[in-house]
């Protein structure tokens, strides 16, 4: 009964000429969130070195230090689009072929993928935050700003992961809204 209202839920959200019809419209409307959201990506990292370079203007560090650490975001956030296209693909197979059991299957194992690995990846950046530094050939006061940086990073990223999953955070921020009510 639940399977026969998600294949129709399903049905209901299709794409107009998904299955049939010329397909590089359909490849343009999939992709075009991927690629916004890439170009966000590209964007934020853009404004932060605008604003850490107005840090001080004298010192090239603040930019350099940053500079550091971009690769190691970087390379996360490749993780993180692989993942994506990887759990999509999955998604979409599961739509096509109208297969919500596959679906819900897909769709739990990247949820489980993206937790697992989220949590690997700040819990090394904070044990290992100094020592990736070091490797990547940081000193002085590059060594000091990139560790500020990235220091920030994962708290903004713990942060995010809190929010998202935490059972406690959800409490909290019902009690916020019947307080605010």
């Amino acid at each position: 009964m639940e399977s026969e209202k998600l294949e129709k839920d399903l049905k209901n959200k299709e794409i107009r000429g998904m299955f049939d019809g010329p397909i590089l419209p359909l490849i343009i409307k999939l992709s075009a969130p991927i690629f916004a959201g890439m170009i966000f990506h590209l964007l934020y990292n853009i404004t932060d070195t605008m604003w850490i370079s107005r840090i001080d203007l004298s010192d090239p560090s603040y930019v350099g230090g940053t500079g550091i650490v971009f690769p190691i975001i970087f390379l996360f956030i490749a993780f993180s689009n692989g993942i994506t296209v990887g759990i999509s693909s999955l998604v979409a197979r599961g739509i096509g072929e109208r297969n919500t059991a596959f679906l819900n299957r897909a769709s739990e194992s990247g949820l489980a993928i993206a937790i697992v690995l989220g949590a690997i990846v700040v819990i090394s950046g904070y044990i290992f935050d100094e020592s990736i530094l070091h490797m990547l050939g940081a000193e002085g006061d590059f060594f000091i700003h990139g560790l500020e940086y990235f220091r920030s990073e994962e708290r903004r990223v713990g942060k995010e992961c809190r929010s998202r999953w935490s059972p406690y955070h959800e409490k909290e921020k019902r009690k916020k809204k019947k307080f605010v009510s």
